[in-house]
């Protein structure tokens, strides 16, 4: 009498390990380069996989104890948060050790970068490596600037202006409205303060307070304080408010012009009083 062969016991698909949540910069971060110096906006909010928000700094100063005169950059990212700051520490490290010239400085952070690549690349699987974005601002003796894009693994060199996020495409639309060849560095911060406090307003995921950071070409990097940056911010808005009614009174047809002109004038007048206002 034979023996029945046991059936063979099918094997299951083993199930993929639930993955801890990552932290993720839903966010906006932007940056504009002028033969003055370099000046970087971002908002402060910070999204864990689409529920968990909190409100934490976006732009990294480096060296922390920096005096005028120093090599030093200003980094804002947009992507993966720990990916972010791992990276950021890697470009400083090789940034700071490399300051004969700003070539040498951007030279140093795409090595830094690409040797991070090679050893994260062997510690994952591949395509499990999540995206990122960082904005790079450089400064080094005798008063050389630059700002780079950092996109995974690709750097670009000579970036004039660049918005990161997804607050993007809000601040291209609104640069444009905007920019102007001779615009200058002192021009330029209340249009970084403009273009993040619109994105907090309208672009989801964006939120939390403004910073805004510059570095200039005399070597000087500082943070503008935030009562600074919320002053700003608030007197902008209602500059916006203003000229807005002012377009709306100039297309309405109904309207006597004389009227139009006499209530346009009016608004002028406190557009003007908001910008004495803004100054020191």
């Amino acid at each position: 009498m034979l023996t029945p062969k046991p059936h063979p016991i099918p094997s299951l698909p083993r199930p993929k390990p639930k993955r801890l949540p990552r932290k993720e910069y839903v966010t906006i971060a932007l940056a504009f380069h002028r033969p003055e110096g370099i000046v970087f906006g971002a908002d402060t909010r910070e999204t864990c996989t689409g529920y968990l928000k909190r409100q934490v700094p976006k732009l990294v100063m480096r060296p922390e104890n920096h005096q005028q005169g120093m090599p030093c950059a200003v980094f804002a990212g947009a992507g993966d948060g720990s990916l972010i700051d791992h990276l950021i520490g890697k470009l400083w490290e090789g940034m700071k050790h490399k300051t004969d010239s700003i070539e040498a400085m951007i030279d140093a952070a795409e090595d830094a970068l690409l040797n991070a690549y090679g050893r994260l690349a062997k510690a994952n699987h591949p395509g499990e490596l999540p995206d990122q974005q960082i904005l790079i601002g450089a400064w080094c003796k005798p008063n050389e600037t630059a700002l780079v894009e950092v996109t995974n693994t690709v750097l670009t060199r000579n970036i004039k202006s660049k918005a990161i996020g997804c607050g993007e495409y809000l601040a291209n639309y609104i640069e444009d409205r905007f920019w102007a060849p001779k615009i200058d560095l002192g021009d330029l911060v209340p249009v970084v303060t403009y273009i993040i406090d619109q994105a907090r307003k309208h672009v989801d995921g964006c939120g939390g307070r403004t910073h805004v950071a510059v570095i200039k070409a005399n070597g000087e990097m500082r943070q503008l304080p935030k009562h600074e940056t919320k002053r700003r911010t608030e007197r902008i808005t209602d500059i916006d408010h203003i000229a807005r009614s002012i377009a709306k009174m100039a297309m309405d047809e109904r309207i006597d012009d004389d009227v139009a002109r006499q209530e346009m004038m009016q608004d002028v007048e406190r557009i003007m009083e908001i910008r004495k206002s803004m100054r020191p």
